[in-house]
């Protein structure tokens, strides 16, 4: 079983240019695509082992899992638009930050890893069961990825705050020096304006 995730961590830029994209390689038949103007994804999808078992895919958006044919290759790509795939999306010229993870595991170890070796002739309700470990240890796996993702996300939004903050900080300072300066000179220039007229 393969799987994968993203997630798009720049909040304040638009998702629109941004696409991902899983192809069969060395055709490029697209297997999965993200949905359109999605900020995160998740994919999975299952190679079958046996040459004889070969199936049919059509590329579907936002799909999460997608059977395909047996010993295939394949390619990830995270595009900022301007591609084939994505019609009349244009890149902005922005940089975007998107974090992803891919896992492939092969379809008999997703399951072997989770039976113990002792263990005799299972039955087909142990197997689902297995099955059922299998995704959910794979959806585990997915909510620890968005768990980095959001640190990212804090983090640099941290970074945004603080730099903010010293901005502020130091405007604040300017203007409570450039009150008491021209306090001063009004201090200075209304006793000068005085001894004048004492004087006269």
């Amino acid at each position: 079983m393969n799987s994968g995730n993203f997630d798009f961590v720049d909040d304040h830029l638009n998702p629109a240019p941004l696409s991902v994209t899983l192809f069969k390689y060395p055709k490029m038949e697209v297997v999965w695509m993200s949905d359109l103007q999605s900020t995160e994804g998740i994919f999975s999808f299952v190679d079958v082992q046996e040459p004889q078992k070969q199936a049919t895919f059509n590329p579907k958006h936002g799909a999460t899992k997608t059977v395909v044919s047996y010993g295939s290759r394949y390619k990830l790509c995270v595009s900022n638009g301007d591609d084939d795939i994505v019609d009349d999306v244009r890149s902005d010229g922005l940089p975007r930050t998107v974090g992803f993870s891919v896992r492939v595991v092969p379809l008999g170890e997703a399951y072997d890893s989770l039976r113990p070796d002792d263990e005799p002739e299972i039955s087909e309700k142990q197997e689902e069961m297995y099955e059922m470990t299998a995704n959910l240890m794979n959806r585990m796996d997915t909510l620890v990825d968005h768990q980095s993702y959001m640190k990212v996300r804090e983090n640099k939004h941290r970074t945004i705050l603080e730099a903010t903050f010293g901005r502020l900080v130091k405007w604040t300072i300017f203007e409570a020096t450039m009150l008491i300066t021209i306090a001063c000179a009004q201090v200075y220039y209304i006793k000068h304006f005085f001894e004048q007229r004492s004087r006269l």
